[in-house]
């Protein structure tokens, strides 16, 4: 049995597909399985994965009945998986040599993390380097604010299986979704390393479905309300950052309705300072923004 299961979904993503491939391939730690999830390509990405798993072993190729969107694709894959550890990357991004060798090592020596993740660095089209993104010290603490876990992570699979699969009525949210699931069921750490290279790709699903991607976001925060004022009951500040999150978002009665709810809540830390504060700011930031267009 292999110690770490990777998932790879994809969808027409042939032309970097072997990148992303050849990244797993080149693990200093060679002890791993990657099941890549076909998610009926239209284009030639099946032959290309295909031709991979039949140079290595342990490279496992399936594909969907019919097009599944991402988080059923996860789900297909992670139902084969195997390995003690869990992790999944995408079609159009790189797995830095070291990532699997530190992400497992630091699991095999600290039991009671169940979770961890590492800063990583964005690239271009062309793998030139663009900016790196370090993630907060407190992520564990953070986390229900945004999803500051990018795309660099690994958990223990008797922790996913223990907590079910990825949530296939929350598309573009399933990740957040599932990364806070996951925190409210084991110990999250952070490993200071930029280990994973995330492609600026113009046609990746982040891209191209930006506005659908804010307007569930704020649906989902709405249904993650209870568990974020429990998480967070200790620190109003980030409490009210939370609220902020939420009616910077909604439009007309809806941001009125959840204004005054959570000015019932948080008199000064939400219902003064959000408008006093928070609003001008904001509206002063897009002003700016205008102008430099």
């Amino acid at each position: 049995m292999p110690k770490v299961s990777i998932v790879l979904p994809c969808y027409n993503g042939a032309k970097l597909l072997g990148q992303a491939i050849e990244s797993c391939i080149n693990q200093t730690y060679k002890d791993w399985e990657l099941i890549i999830v076909n998610d009926c390509s239209t284009d030639n990405t099946l032959e290309v994965a295909n031709a991979y798993a039949q140079k290595d072993g342990r490279i496992h190729v399936y594909t969907n009945e019919k097009n599944s969107k991402l988080p059923a694709s996860l789900n297909n894959g992670f139902r084969r998986a195997t390995g003690e550890y869990w992790t999944w990357t995408s079609d159009d991004n790189i797995l830095h040599p070291d990532m699997l060798e530190t992400m497992v090592t630091y699991l095999d020596e600290h039991e009671d993390v169940g979770f961890v993740a590492s800063d990583e660095q964005f690239i271009d089209m062309d793998g030139k380097v663009l900016s790196v993104r370090y993630l907060p010290d407190d992520l564990e603490l953070r986390l229900p604010l945004n999803c500051h876990i990018g795309a660099s992570f690994m958990y223990r699979s008797e922790v996913a299986k223990r907590i079910g699969e990825y949530r296939e009525d929350l598309f573009l949210v399933e990740d957040f979704e599932y990364f806070l699931r996951l925190s409210d069921n084991c110990k999250l750490v952070r490993i200071p390393k930029v280990l994973y290279s995330y492609r600026d790709n113009p046609g990746s699903l982040t891209a191209t479905r930006q506005k659908e991607i804010a307007e569930c976001l704020v649906r989902f925060r709405l249904m993650y309300l209870s568990n974020a004022e429990k998480r967070l009951k200790k620190h109003s500040n980030l409490l009210a950052l939370y609220y902020y999150r939420i009616v910077d978002n909604l439009n007309g009665k809806e941001k009125i309705k959840y204004y005054f709810e959570f000015t019932k809540k948080m008199p000064l830390n939400f219902g003064v300072k959000y408008p006093l504060l928070h609003s001008p700011n904001r509206l002063l930031k897009r002003l700016k923004g205008q102008r430099i267009k």
